[in-house]
Order: structure tokens, then sequence, then C-alpha cells
């Protein structure tokens, strides 16, 4: 399981993260990182720096969110983002036999199909049970409930892999359609 950077976190370089544009926040309130984000770096001393979201199956307005040791693009290169917190975990659960490359931007085609399943869990790794969640994939498709006991969203199945866009709690709130 991965914990996903929010405002304020520090930097393996005692730098400070500086997102403001994502629409989610952990429960704190603070905004999460995404892609292109910023950050400082303590050795460098100058900045900001961007930071690379590495979070491709899940994003915000399309955009990768940022996960705990994503690197910050500073001169030193030894500039890595830390999440203080644990409350937004990423454990996945998915099924068949492609990947998608870190520096990849396009889905690997293929004629198998897949799916992915999301398991919502609090900062301690339990799950989170009756958890609003809006599941949308590259086709339209959409998924919007509460998480069952077990803090699952249901599978997503596609054709090929796909970068499904989720939000959770409030944000999926504002999300779903009657």
């Amino acid at each position: 399981m991965t914990a996903l950077v929010a405002k304020g976190d520090i930097t393996t370089t005692r730098g400070v993260v500086l997102s403001r544009s994502s629409t989610q926040f952990d429960e704190e309130g603070r905004t999460l990182a995404v892609d292109l984000d910023y950050a400082t770096c303590g050795t460098c001393g100058v900045g900001p720096f961007r930071i690379y979201g590495s979070v491709s199956d899940w994003t915000d307005e399309g955009r990768s969110m940022v996960k705990d040791l994503d690197p910050v693009n500073c001169p030193c290169k030894k500039n890595l983002v830390l999440a203080k917190r644990q409350d937004y975990l990423i454990e996945r659960r998915g099924r068949g036999s492609s990947s998608v490359a870190k520096s990849s931007s396009k889905p690997v085609q293929s004629t198998r199909s897949y799916d992915e399943q999301i398991r919502i869990v609090d900062d301690a790794g339990r799950p989170v049970a009756n958890c609003p969640y809006h599941i949308k994939d590259n086709a339209g498709n959409e998924h919007q409930r509460l998480t069952d006991a077990s803090g699952l969203c249901p599978r997503v199945h596609t054709d090929n892999a796909n970068t499904l866009d989720i939000a959770i709690g409030l944000k999926a709130l504002e999300r779903w359609k009657e």
C-alpha cells in the first residue's frame, strides 16, 4: 500500500510540498498533491520545483496523484516527497497480464480484458465501510455508491489497460448523479 502526499508534507531534503491545484483533501483538510505541483528543496535552496506524480490510475482533473517517495525535479536529484499521513492508501487488486510503464502516457493495447478493484482504508490500514465513491473509466462508464463492509468498491472491467478517475468522500458526492 502507498500513501498519498498533501500540502505541507516534507521532502527528503527538508523541503516542503506547496500543493494547491488538487480538488481532493486529506482528513486534516490539506490539499492532496497532483502531478506538476510544487515542492521546495532544502539542499538546493532555490525553487520551487515540480513534483512528478506517479499514481496514474488515480487522477484529479486528469492529473496523476503524488505518492510517498515520488521525485521532485530539482538540480540535486536527491529530493523525494514524504507522505506525513496515511489517510489515503492505494491498494491495487487487479487481474490481467499487462502493465503500463511509468514513462508511458498511452495505455497498452490488448485483446484481453482487465479489471481493477479499489479498497478504501484509513490511516491504520483498516477498511472504511460506507465511504462514498465515484469511479469513471475512459469509456465514460461511471460507478457510484458506498463501499462495502470490507471497504471495497466494485470491480471495474475494461477491454484494455485504462486510467480510472476516482473520487471518494465529499468529492465523490459532488459527482454523483441521481
